[in-house]
């Protein structure tokens, strides 16, 4: 039993007052029979961009519904405005980055993206990482029109690559930690690191620096991913920090001990010397902790829980390992995501060469993707089921791009087209939920989410960024079910702490949880 099932089993926030859910209705896969032909339906992304030989450039993308329309939308970033598609909700979309981004400023350097509502207006504005210029903080006006927040501390001094929001002060708005590498083309390690930095939300598009408030070795760091995961499950955020050359210096964790970090890196079994790159979060063994999957220059990295705040190595003991070593060698954009709906979380993984001039055999280098097995173990499935894109590849982003249940893949490659994964429906349960407040904080970003089915407790947090690479996905969480008929309980745990609980909730179904008020720590 979880923490937060333990609180609702003596009766916390049972009552739900001014709590209402609202549900689709089920929705039945229109023809099951057709994964028999794959799985997938794969699509080339189209990104006309000019070849960029810097390293970091064209790396993210955001997938979020920016328009309001309940389509998910296409943010590409790029060494100028970079590309928005407006998505039609069945995985078509439409070129509208003229009509709807503020005007081009050159250069713009976009490494990543991530999509949060940061003024509290109910939709979803863009926060654009770059190289050699400064970060940008675009406003929606509601439709999916952009204008650039004034004032933003962009800090062009610095190269971001990535960001993630969550309320770290407890006054109900988001707020910001950038994570930076360093400026230049060489991919070896410069004497220092940029900066990274935490950005407090100031209300109304404004934000102030402050980095102070965390530990000097939260801003240290060559950081490809920063996270807001609840490592201990006490609920409230810590912060993660997964880094590039770790025998420098090495992943960080901080615990948020009431609204202190604390520097708990040493006891994690987080500090290996590899090359962290991305990031994917979930639960793989039913102790109601994170499990941590990075990417990495050489063999993928999978940190098991042992308890709350530490984790073994065991990528090796469930096999995940790239079976063809020679060509998978530089992963990127992570995600643990239950592509196939029978209730065990499926790894994905981007790949692609560091660089260009990279030595022989390391260019257009093919995704990979794990299927988890009953046991717990993992298969590599891309070549089967058509995802071993070749390509300079990066950011990747599970999201359900068609309102069909089943999560679709949108993968970043650098350097030409990316690819649109299309899957395939089928008779297997799932489940997906959003969250709504009247709060600064719209979404319930940083909320837990927690299912219940036959006694088996599965669980996701709502995140803006913080995991693949210098992308974010949207503010909904997505549970796979296998073959369950009916939902025992479902649990919120909004980011003040209060708890809201349903229960009998038929499955393949949207949901949606409503809190009416406002809540302020």
């Amino acid at each position: 039993m979880t923490r937060l099932m333990a609180a609702l089993a003596f009766g916390a926030g049972c009552a739900n007052p001014g709590v209402t859910l609202v549900a689709s209705g089920p929705i039945d896969c229109a023809d099951p029979g057709a994964r028999a032909d794959g799985p997938f339906e794969v699509r080339a992304l189209d990104a006309p961009f000019e070849h960029d030989t810097r390293l970091w450039r064209n790396a993210g993308v955001v997938v979020a519904d920016l328009t309001g329309d309940g389509a998910l939308d296409l943010y590409l970033p790029a060494e100028r405005r970079g590309a928005l598609r407006v998505g039609a909700g069945d995985g078509r979309f439409e070129d509208e980055t003229e009509a709807r981004l503020p005007p081009s400023v050159a250069p713009e350097g976009g490494v990543g993206a991530s999509a949060a509502d940061v003024d509290g207006d109910g939709d979803l504005d863009l926060h654009l990482a770059a190289s050699e210029a400064p970060d940008r903080l675009w406003l929606n006006d509601g439709a999916g029109f952009f204008t650039e927040a004034e004032g933003f501390p962009g800090h062009d001094a610095h190269s971001s690559v990535g960001s993630a929001w969550v309320d770290v002060d407890g006054d109900g708005d988001l707020d910001l930690f950038v994570a930076t590498f360093r400026d230049g083309d060489d991919p070896g390690p410069p004497e220092a690191p940029d900066p990274n930095r935490l950005l407090e939300n100031l209300g109304g598009g404004r934000f102030a620096d402050a980095s102070s408030l965390l530990p000097p070795e939260a801003l240290e760091g060559y950081t490809w991913v920063a996270s807001w995961p609840d490592v201990d499950a006490d609920g409230d955020a810590d912060l993660l920090l997964i880094n590039d050359f770790g025998h420098l210096l090495p992943n960080r964790l901080f615990l948020n001990e009431g609204g202190a970090f604390v520097d708990a890196s040493a006891g994690s079994g987080l500090q290996v010397p590899v090359c962290g790159m991305g990031l994917g979060i979930g639960d793989l063994n039913d102790d109601g902790l994170p499990e941590l999957l990075t990417s990495n220059v050489g063999p993928p990295v999978l940190f098991e829980s042992g308890g709350p705040g530490w984790w073994f190595e065991a990528h090796a003991a469930r096999g995940l390992v790239p079976e063809a070593a020679e060509l998978r060698r530089s992963g990127w954009g992570t995600e643990l995501v239950d592509l196939d709906n029978d209730g065990r979380l499926d790894a994905v993984m981007s790949f692609g060469p560091l660089a260009w001039g990279s030595p022989a055999g390391w260019t257009e280098q093919p995704d990979g993707v794990w299927r988890q097995e009953d046991d717990g173990g993992f298969t590599q499935v891309a070549e089967d089921w058509g995802l071993a894109h070749r390509g300079v590849n990066r950011g990747v982003v599970a999201a359900d791009l068609n309102g069909d249940g089943w999560p679709d893949l949108v993968t970043r490659d650098r350097d030409g087209p990316g690819q649109l994964a299309l899957s395939r429906c089928g008779d297997a349960a799932w489940l997906s939920v959003a969250l709504a407040d009247e709060g600064p904080n719209r979404f319930g970003v940083g909320a837990r989410v927690e299912v219940e089915v036959d006694g088996r407790i599965f669980w996701q947090e709502l995140r803006a960024g913080g995991t693949s690479v210098s992308s974010s996905g949207p503010p909904v969480v997505h549970f796979g079910l296998g073959e369950a008929e009916r939902i025992d309980a479902l649990t919120v745990r909004w980011p003040d702490g209060e708890v809201s609980a349903f229960d009998a909730i038929e499955p393949r179904q949207r949901l949606t949880v409503t809190r009416a008020a406002p809540r302020v720590r």
